[in-house]
């Protein structure tokens, strides 16, 4: 079987984990930088946002849903967590772009806002949902 050049360098799978890379720290901090709360490791392509009241993951769910994001979302709770350490996970792969990162980050932040999910920095620290876009290689690089 003849294998692409790009296959048989390893170059596609470096471009692919160069991605991927790119989008969970992106997320990551950007969604921290929004003042969210998360767990986890930066390069981990699955990111936890806590919500930690259990109560607000159906919403959530339901809220995400509706705006139709094109990143998985999964609501996890007691008995998978702790009862007050209610998450939602989000997973991400080397095909999603920086506009379906985008995308993702205005939905959690209007949603974050109405739910008052946003416990982490505090106002004045937080940076604008503009900001973390014009901003997204500095704060990848950044830590």
């Amino acid at each position: 079987m003849d294998l692409p050049a790009s296959l048989r360098d390893g170059s596609e799978g470096r471009e692919r984990l160069r991605r991927l890379a790119f989008n969970a720290r992106y997320l990551s901090r950007a969604l921290v930088k929004l003042g969210f709360i998360t767990e986890g490791h930066d390069d981990s392509p699955i990111v936890p946002l806590m919500l930690f009241n259990p109560g607000k993951m159906c919403l959530f769910s339901r809220m995400m849903l509706e705006r139709k994001v094109p990143i998985a979302v999964v609501v996890v709770g007691y008995p998978a967590t702790p009862l007050v350490t209610s998450r939602v996970r989000f997973c991400l792969s080397a095909a999603h772009t920086k506009d379906d990162i985008d995308e993702l980050l205005r939905a959690c932040d209007e949603i974050g806002t109405r739910l008052d999910l946003k416990h982490g920095l505090p106002n004045g620290e937080r940076w604008s949902l503009e900001e973390v876009s014009e901003r997204a290689v500095e704060l990848v690089r950044e830590g």
